[in-house]
C-alpha cells in the first residue's frame, strides 16, 4: 500500500522484502552517491543474482555478508562446519563470499572495506578481487582455509590468487559496488574460472559497470517495489471477492 499524503519516513520502514532478505530505507541510503554499502545492500544483491543472473542455479552459493561475517569470527573450525552444513558446499560448482574488513564479531555492519572471495571447483582455486590491491588478503585468506573442509578442499589446497588484473577503486566508498560488479560479472560469463583472463583483457567494462551500478540497484529496488505493490492489490481483490 502507498503511504498517505504527509506520513513520516522512518529509516526501519522496509523498501523491499526479497528472498530472505529485507532492505530497509536505512540501507537503501547507501546505495546514494558517496556512501559506503552496507551488508544489506551486498546480500540484496547476491540475492538477486542468485534468483535472475545467467550463470547462476543449484551449482552455485552466494554466502550472505552476514554470515561470512559470522564464520570470519568463529574461532573454531567444527563450529564453522557445523554452520555451514546446512549450505552442501561440497556439491557447489562456484562460491561467492563477500569479504569485509571488521574485525568486531559484535558489529556486522562495521568495517570500512568489501571486496569479493570466488571458488570455482574447475580448477579448484579461490580467486580474490580487491579493489584496493591487497588490502583484504589476509581476510580473504583466512575465509578460503575456514571454507575449504565444507567445499571438500583437501588440506593444504586453499591457496588464493589476488587477481591482479582488478582494477583500482578511485575514491575511499566504491568498494562494495566493485565487489557487485564483480560478481555480476562471473555469473554472467560461460567459465567462470576465466573471468581473471577476461578482465586482463578488458577491464572497462567492470569499470563502466561501477559507474552506473549505484542508479541501477535503486531502480531495481523501485521496480520490486512497484511489483510488490501490484501482488499485493491483487491479493486484497482475491480477498474480497
Amino acid at each position: 500500500k502507498r503511504r498517505p499524503s504527509g506520513a513520516m519516513v522512518a529509516d526501519t520502514d522496509v523498501v523491499v522484502s526479497y528472498g530472505d532478505v529485507v532492505l530497509r530505507r536505512r540501507d537503501a541510503l547507501t546505495l546514494m552517491d558517496g556512501e559506503w554499502l552496507n551488508d544489506q545492500v551486498i546480500t540484496f544483491f547476491l540475492e538477486y543474482l542468485k534468483r535472475e543472473a545467467p550463470g547462476s542455479g543449484p551449482k552455485v552459493e552466494f554466502l550472505h555478508a552476514s554470515l561470512v561475517h559470522l564464520v570470519a569470527c568463529l574461532p573454531d573450525q567444527d563450529q564453522v562446519d557445523s554452520v555451514l552444513s546446512s549450505l552442501s558446499l561440497g556439491e557447489k560448482e562456484v562460491v561467492l563470499a563477500p569479504i569485509n574488513d571488521s574485525t568486531d564479531p559484535s558489529e556486522p555492519e562495521s568495517g570500512s572495506h568489501w571486496s569479493l572471495l570466488v571458488y570455482c571447483r574447475h580448477d579448484g582455486r579461490f580467486c580474490h578481487y580487491d579493489s584496493l590491491g591487497g588490502s583484504n588478503d589476509e581476510r580473504a585468506e583466512a575465509m578460503a582455509g575456514k571454507l575449504g573442509p565444507s567445499l571438500g578442499c583437501s588440506e593444504g589446497a586453499t591457496r588464493v590468487t589476488r587477481v591482479k588484473q582488478m582494477p583500482r577503486q578511485a575514491n575511499g566508498c566504491d568498494c562494495g559496488l566493485f565487489a557487485m560488479a564483480v560478481a555480476e560479472g562471473v555469473m554472467c560469463v560461460t567459465e567462470p574460472w576465466a573471468f581473471p583472463s577476461a578482465l586482463e583483457s578488458d577491464s572497462s567494462q567492470l569499470l563502466a559497470r561501477v559507474r552506473t551500478m549505484r542508479g541501477d540497484v535503486l531502480s531495481l529496488l523501485a521496480r520490486l517495489q512497484r511489483k510488490a505493490e501490484i501482488t499485493t492489490s491483487m491479493a486484497f481483490l482475491d480477498a474480497d471477492f
